[in-house]
């Protein structure tokens, strides 16, 4: 008897798997194509990244004012 309830585990389990195996919903594969920007795109990315660049450079400039502060205005830079 120990052995019916061993094999019928063992073929319920492989059952299972085949029967999941087959009914599970089948996933389309898609190739995404990057395309190349325009011109118009290029400008607008580069004078953002102008416009980050000024932003950074001021926050850095004021981050040495902040480590060169000795109580005076020496050794300071000028905020644009």
């Amino acid at each position: 008897m120990e052995i019916v309830y061993t094999i019928l585990c063992v073929a319920c389990l492989c059952i299972g798997f085949f029967v999941g195996y087959n009914i599970r919903p089948k996933q389309e594969t898609k190739v995404l194509i990057k395309k190349k920007p325009s011109v118009k795109e290029r400008r607008e990315q580069e004078e953002l990244d102008e416009e980050i660049k000024r932003q950074m450079d001021k926050y850095e400039t004021i981050l040495d004012n902040i480590n060169n502060y000795d109580g005076s205005s020496n050794n300071q830079r000028k905020v644009k």
